[in-house]
């Protein structure tokens, strides 16, 4: 059980709260009282006032029966809006997520969920089906961060039962998916984001780190098809890292219709190990970004790609200069 503080306690030592059983010190973020935990300290109760909760599963103990008393404290999180939930151990996740979707399912009210499994080699998609159950319950959800980085497990599969589940979730208005290097994921991936993007309600903010084997043309015009459907998008990033079939003839494709992202006022865009794309390519994304009528910020990366000149460059940034609204500009040279 947690001790009890008074409130002027709590808010000593840079407002630090301690578990006296196994003396470790829980951080409180932005004055709202978060508790950091990890699958030891799990608490019995929770305080009212706290409106985020950060779970950190460090290393393998008694996860099991600390789930369950994660899970009966669950429906007692009345003004909990955020969690975050972050895996070290391989051996947690599968077991840790099930226990964890069960819980999560009476927290109808949550408004956002951050996940990091990056660089877990867990070895099925077993976990996203948990973590789909769970988001289907979530109706008040406005916010996911979801970040399967270096997961070698990851699927083309898992990630359609994902998007599936999101696509359930009309209150959405922030996606963050981290993806890259996740060797076994395919461009048919790029087709699921897409319908997931058709079928949600109006995004405010999009951020996709993305590096599947592109094969097939119609993957990205899948992927396309569905983000202009967002035409409410305020910010954008983009990040394909040594995706590869990327040329110049598919950035024109991707860059042409840009225009119709006509609330769209940030975006980011890095493209990293693409010998295809060429000073030609620069000139379509040029043009592309040209047309939004809205922009304020655009941030480019282009980490080497060898056939970009310094000439090329150049004339991106002479072109994109012109741009009336734009206040911010950020383009990252080629690296030889």
């Amino acid at each position: 059980m947690l001790s009890k503080m008074t409130s002027k306690e709590m808010k000593e030592e840079n407002s630090f709260l301690t578990f006296p059983k196994t003396n470790k010190k829980v951080a409180h973020r932005n004055n709202k009282y978060p508790i950091r935990l990890t699958s030891k300290d799990l608490p019995l109760q929770f305080k009212n006032r706290e409106d985020a909760l950060t779970l950190d599963f460090l290393e393998n103990r008694d996860l099991t029966e600390s789930m369950k008393r994660l899970k009966k404290t669950m429906k007692t999180l009345k003004k909990v809006r955020r969690i975050d939930i972050r895996y070290q151990d391989d051996d947690l996740v599968e077991q840790g997520l099930k226990a964890l979707s069960e819980g999560l399912q009476r927290l109808s009210w949550l408004q956002s969920i951050s996940i990091s499994m990056s660089g877990l080699e867990y070895n099925s998609d077993e976990g996203i089906k948990y973590l789909s159950e769970a988001f289907q319950k979530l109706s008040s959800l406005q916010s996911i961060d979801l970040d399967f980085s270096c997961a070698q497990w990851l699927s083309d599969e898992g990630v359609k039962i994902l998007c599936e589940s999101l696509k359930r979730l009309s209150s959405l208005r922030s996606i963050s998916l981290s993806m890259t290097r996740c060797d076994h994921l395919t461009g048919e991936i790029l087709n699921h984001i897409g319908e997931l993007l058709s079928r949600l309600g109006p995004l405010k903010s999009l951020s996709l780190s993305l590096s599947p084997t592109i094969s097939e043309e119609e993957d990205l015009q899948g992927f396309s098809k569905g983000l202009l459907k967002q035409s409410s998008l305020e910010s954008l990033t983009l990040e394909f890292d040594n995706c590869v079939n990327i040329t110049d003839v598919k950035l024109r494709d991707f860059c042409k219709d840009l225009h119709k992202l006509s609330s769209l006022q940030s975006i980011s865009l890095s493209l990293s190990q693409y010998d295809e794309i060429t000073d030609e390519g620069l000139n379509h994304l040029c043009e592309g970004l040209q047309r939004l009528s809205s922009v304020k910020s655009i941030d480019l990366s282009f980490q080497y790609c060898k056939s970009i000149t310094a000439k090329g460059l150049k004339k991106l940034r002479e072109g994109l200069e012109k741009i009336s609204s734009l206040k911010k500009l950020e383009i990252y040279p080629a690296r030889k």
